[in-house]
């Protein structure tokens, strides 16, 4: 506002500037004149000087300059206005103040003083009441004689250490202090418990409330678990057979020469020569025409000879009985099945040691899933299985649990048998597993009742009139948010599921006070 006070005031010295300078000059002469012998001469001549030109340029300069304080003028009011606007309305709330302050000084404080000494002698008279102070230290509705106010995990140690005469929060959790009384150690009357480092604790309904305290029934449950997991389909190991030859030779024709060709049991193969083959069959010949008993034993070996080499009872028969030695011997197919792999060509040399065909039985497969080490203890052999492949579900049943655990993966193999006589499945493919594990009617408890501590299981049960009693107990299974109980909570009994670190807590906190002091919790 002083700035603009200081445009007004520059303003008007520039107006009075500008009108001085367009007034007119008016200028008077006055002069008397002496002279002897004639009468005195007295002469008064008047001139005006009037500036039209200079009016002309500083008219203009006038009307801006009167403009400019004229908008100060009404900033400086309209400043002013939001002043008394301010002022008044700073004087309204100093107003409410004081008639607050007086409220406060003439009724609240009565009051409170009032409610003060009546709560004190409503506590000398046995009745109960919200708070009063006790030997410097704020009661609660209770009855029971507070000592101290403290952090709800005082038990735990540093940092909650927190101690105080009133309630209030904890400064290093923010959670309200909880009431330590005279006779938690040595008259409580709630009976001990049988876990180690814990007490039964007794918490007022109201205080169930405000700290959210809820309940559930141990029930009995069907606790089936269902693991869905993928898998791979596998050619059984069992139905496969490799075709070798015992004996050297060269393939001369391949009847099978593809992969993937279906072939029946005793289907041909190929034919190979052999002059090893070739020559046993000889010996054969000139054994079975000495009629001595050298030459028979000849044609025991012979004939053993060819026996080992895969040489079919009917074919040595017809050569000993013909007398004539087939140059090719003809491979035959061992089992049923489709030819998964094909290693040799028309005119290659053969050993013992190749493999020439793989062949294996799709009608009966494998599928191997990959079940997580944690999920292992719920499969067991026999237990149904649903493969999803393609659209279709297949059922089948775990023949097979891997004893060894994947590093990479931390997955094992659990094999499920599937028949395949219509060949929707193909090895190699991907495929969903679903497996179920039947686990019948058990005792269970949500999930979140149970507090494991690294060592062992703790459930609180409500005993009734406040009263929660800690135990330890055995879990089984977990499915579907529930764990089995396996002992320590009997059907249709209550457990804490809700605020358990606070109950907890509490336990925890009169068990170290009651060793403190030398008696059983």
């Amino acid at each position: 506002m002083a700035v603009l006070e200081s445009d007004v005031a520059r303003s008007e010295e520039e107006i009075r500037l500008a009108k001085l300078a367009t007034k007119p000059d008016i200028t008077v002469e006055a002069s008397y004149g002496f002279r002897p012998q004639q009468k005195d001469v007295f002469s008064i001549v008047g001139r005006i000087e009037l500036p039209i030109r200079k009016a002309t340029t500083i008219a203009p300069r006038i009307a801006e300059a009167e403009a400019q304080r004229d908008a100060a003028r009404a900033q400086i009011e309209i400043l002013r206005q939001q002043l008394r606007a301010d002022f008044a309305e700073a004087l309204a709330q100093r107003n409410e103040a004081i008639e607050q302050l007086d409220l406060h000084v003439d009724e609240l404080v009565p009051e409170a003083k009032l409610a003060f000494e009546s709560a004190l002698g409503s506590y000398q008279s046995g009745l109960n009441v919200d708070y009063y102070v006790f030997g410097g230290v704020t009661q609660d509705s209770s009855g029971r004689r507070v000592t101290a106010w403290i952090d709800p995990m005082y038990s735990q140690g540093p940092p909650h250490i927190y101690k105080s005469d009133h309630p209030g929060r904890a400064p290093d959790c923010g959670m309200n202090l909880v009431p330590v009384y005279a006779d938690d150690a040595a008259t409580a009357t709630i009976a001990p418990s049988k876990v180690s480092g814990y007490a039964n604790v007794s918490v007022p309904r109201e205080r169930q409330q405000f700290i959210g305290v809820k309940l559930a029934t141990a029930e009995l449950r069907d606790l089936s678990r269902t693991i869905r997991t993928t898998g791979r389909v596998a050619v059984d190991e069992r139905r496969t057979a490799q075709v070798r030859t015992k004996f050297e030779g060269f393939v001369d024709a391949l009847y099978v020469n593809f992969t993937g060709q279906p072939v029946r049991r005793g289907d041909p193969l190929l034919s190979v020569y052999s002059p090893d083959l070739l020559a046993t069959q000889n010996e054969l010949i000139l054994a079975e025409r000495n009629r001595s008993d050298l030459g028979r034993t000849l044609a025991d070996a012979a004939r053993t000879r060819l026996r080992l080499w895969d040489v079919s009872a009917a074919d040595i028969d017809r050569v000993a009985r013909t007398g004539n030695a087939t140059r090719d011997i003809i491979v035959r197919a061992p089992v049923a099945g489709v030819v998964m792999t094909k290693n040799v060509v028309a005119g290659a040399r053969v050993m013992p040691t190749d493999t020439l065909y793989e062949i294996a039985d799709l009608s009966h497969l494998w599928l191997l899933a990959d079940v997580y080490e944690a999920e292992l203890p719920s499969v067991r052999v026999g237990s149904a299985a649903q493969v999803i492949v393609g659209g279709q579900t297949l059922a089948g049943h775990v023949t097979f649990i891997g004893p060894v655990v994947a590093a990479q993966t931390r997955t094992a193999n659990v094999r499920i048998e599937l028949d395949n006589a219509n060949g929707i499945l193909k090895p190699d493919m991907y495929a969903e597993v679903i497996l179920q594990q039947p686990a019948g009617t058990l005792v269970a408890v949500p999930d979140s009742a149970v507090m494991n501590t690294g060592t062992r299981s703790v459930v609180f049960v409500a005993r009734g009139n406040g009263t929660f009693e800690p135990r330890q107990v055995t879990t089984g299974a977990k499915a579907e948010g529930f764990y089995e109980i396996r002992s320590g909570v009997q059907a249709g009994e209550r457990v804490v599921v809700e605020a358990n670190f606070l109950v907890d807590s509490e336990s925890r906190l009169k068990s170290a006070l009651s060793q403190m002091n030398g008696s059983t919790p």
